[in-house]
């Protein structure tokens, strides 16, 4: 309770479940859901996304967990319904499991444009025929498990196996 006091002292909450989107010059459109955006006296966003269980590290959050980082890049292109562009001030995971904890990531070193960077020269080599989709290309833990594990029958191959591109256009 005495975070939540502090995260409404410091900005007020203008949008609960919102969707977002922002267009890459590839024609590629980013869409989102932000659980919560607020805005500071000064104008800037925090966003925040609510999780039953532990939130992400600061690490994985720029390496594999992107949600916000991702929501911060459609905010700041005016791309959340009825909410202007402005600069996003910091993102915040907000962790409901036991015990209780949040990761706020500042955004310092440009984190939001090099994201959207990032995003777009992801897609435009996914645009390219010879790229391909391999199955479990990039994950956090081997443990981890995804919802194409099914589609692409992993546990038939190993991880070590090098991928064999098939044609299936």
């Amino acid at each position: 309770m005495r975070d939540e006091a502090r995260r409404q002292a410091e900005a007020a909450c203008i949008a609960r479940e919102r969707s977002g989107a922002a267009r890459l010059d590839s024609g590629f459109t980013l869409t989102a859901q932000a659980d919560r955006i607020d805005r500071r006296p000064d104008g800037r966003l925090i966003l925040y996304d609510y999780k039953t269980g532990t939130p992400p590290s600061l690490k994985a959050m720029e390496a594999f967990d992107k949600q916000l980082l991702l929501e911060a890049c459609i905010a700041e292109r005016g791309g959340f319904e009825e909410i202007p562009a402005a600069p996003v001030d910091h993102v915040t995971y907000i962790g409901l499991g036991q015990p209780p904890k949040t990761v706020t990531n500042w955004l310092d070193d440009d984190l939001v444009a090099r994201s959207w960077a990032e995003l777009g020269r992801l897609i435009d080599r996914y645009a390219r025929p010879e790229q391909g989709y391999t199955a479990r290309n990039r994950i956090q833990k081997r443990s981890d498990i995804t919802d194409y594990d099914l589609l692409s029958r992993f546990g038939e191959w190993d991880e070590t196996d090098p991928p064999e591109p098939e044609d299936v256009g």
